[in-house]
């Protein structure tokens, strides 16, 4: 089997509020947009908004999101982004005990996103 992600797709329970969320707090572009999903540009693997109904609304899936960003203050800027946005900040920004730097944050319909600057991160090797 060849493994490799082709998209991440969250439930949302307002579609609206999270599009708002995620292109006009976080900066994300939009792709593509349908009666009940909105894809949008989150580099190589597209970013998907997709409004449960009433009837889909089931278990909360315990999952975080990762990003990782160049340096410590792009960190910061996501983390204010998020809560100007209507985020809930659940770590502010620190040093964390794996020695980069992260925060921690949760977007209105309660996903966890880490957004982190690794300790050792190199800028991305070319390809050839």
């Amino acid at each position: 089997m060849d493994a490799h992600g082709s998209i991440i797709t969250l439930g949302v329970h307002d579609l609206e509020k999270a599009l708002a969320f995620y292109r006009d707090g976080l900066g994300l572009g939009v792709v593509d947009r349908r009666e009940n999903l909105v894809v949008l540009n989150f580099g190589e693997i597209p970013f998907g908004l997709h409004a449960v109904t009433k009837s889909e609304q089931g278990p909360v899936t315990k999952i975080t999101l990762s990003r990782n960003v160049p340096d410590n203050e792009a960190v910061r800027r996501l983390s204010q982004a998020a809560a100007r946005a209507g985020g809930r900040v659940v770590t502010g920004p620190h040093q964390a005990i794996w020695g980069g730097y992260s925060t921690c944050f949760a977007d209105p319909d309660g996903h966890l996103w880490e957004v982190a600057c690794p300790a050792n991160l190199e800028p991305p090797a070319e390809s050839t």
